[in-house]
This record gives structure tokens, C-alpha cells and sequence, in this order.
């Protein structure tokens, strides 16, 4: 019965806030990184993480110079249709921004939070996730992010935020195996 009540209790996570940034590469050199933040800022997401990541595809082109971004809105494999909407209006304003698209409507610029340091944090044993935030939520240091417990309950590991931030996203799946993704969260450099 009670690893029936620590699944059932999962559910609000995963109909949680959705994560919504915008990811660009960020170490290659100085002035490709601004023009990839620029690209960045043509979005209409609230945070633009400024990436250390060395794969996936928009990573691999910003390591080749090649400016590239990766939009993110959803979260468990669900989309809703203002979400693809709002992807294409983005996806216009860069091309707008970039002088590739001239249908005169402005080119419109967004206030958004950069993040300049990520954290990416994955589980150092496998167990149930039991997340004690959810993405867009603001955490401070040493902030309690979640357990990792056993099938009975038993509390095998706490994980602590290492710095004041924002929640970018994280697993919200109930098991969760030693090395996978659990959360991310970055440092707000506003």
C-alpha cells in the first residue's frame, strides 16, 4: 500500500508546468556565442540557456560554427497546439531577425532570463524519483530537489541544489536507474 500512495502522489508532477527555454551553444568562441544568443533572444521563451553540451544536433553546429538553437516547450511527450504555434511565430521572428524573411511584419525581441550555468544532475542510484519542485520553479542553495527512494519507501539518497536558480526541467518518470537524467537547473545572470 505504500508504494501505491508514493505513485499516486507522482501525478501532479507530470501534469506539472511544462519546461519552456531555449538552448544555444556556448563554448565556442566569444563572438559566435553572442550571435547565437542573439538568434536566442528572437524567441518568445522566459529563459535562454547558454549551453556546455557537446551533443546533439544544435550542439554540434554551434561547435562548428554553424548558428544553431533548440526551442523547448512541452514536457512528458505532450505537446499542446499553442505550444506548436508558438514554435512557428519563433521560428519566423528568427528569420525575420536574420533578414531572411521579409513579409514586414517587426522582427519583436522578448525580456528573457539568461542562464549562463546549468546544472545537469543525474541519479547516483537507481530508485524511485520522488522531484520536490517543478520546472519554473525557483530554488536557493542547498534546497532539497527531490529523494531517490526504494520500492518500499526507504530513503536511499537526497539531492540538493549546488546553487540559487531556476528548475529547467527534469524526469518524471517514478523509476529512475543510476546515471540517467533526474534535473536540471541553472543560475538566473540577470
Amino acid at each position: 500500500m505504500k508504494a501505491i500512495s508514493y505513485c499516486t502522489g507522482r501525478k501532479r508532477y507530470a501534469e506539472g508546468r511544462k519546461k519552456i527555454q531555449n538552448y544555444f551553444q556556448g563554448t565556442a568562441k566569444e563572438a559566435v556565442c553572442r550571435s547565437f544568443e542573439q538568434i536566442a533572444r528572437l524567441t518568445s521563451v522566459p529563459y535562454i540557456v547558454r549551453s556546455s553540451a557537446e551533443n546533439g544536433f544544435y550542439s554540434w553546429a554551434g561547435q562548428k560554427g554553424v548558428p544553431a538553437v533548440i526551442i523547448e516547450r512541452g514536457g512528458c511527450g505532450l505537446v499542446k497546439r499553442h505550444e506548436i504555434e508558438a514554435d512557428i511565430v519563433d521560428v519566423r521572428n528568427i528569420l525575420r531577425g536574420l533578414g531572411f524573411l521579409r513579409d514586414g511584419i517587426q522582427t519583436v525581441t522578448s525580456s528573457q532570463h539568461l542562464i549562463r550555468n546549468a546544472y545537469y544532475e543525474n541519479a547516483p542510484c537507481h530508485g524511485c524519483w520522488h522531484p520536490q519542485k517543478l520546472p519554473g520553479d525557483m530554488v536557493v542553495k542547498n534546497e532539497l530537489l527531490g529523494e531517490i527512494r526504494d520500492i518500499y519507501g526507504e530513503l536511499s539518497e537526497r539531492i540538493f541544489a549546488k546553487t540559487t536558480g531556476v528548475i529547467l526541467y527534469q524526469t518524471v518518470s517514478l523509476g529512475i536507474e543510476e546515471g540517467t537524467p533526474m534535473v536540471a537547473y541553472g543560475e538566473l545572470n540577470d
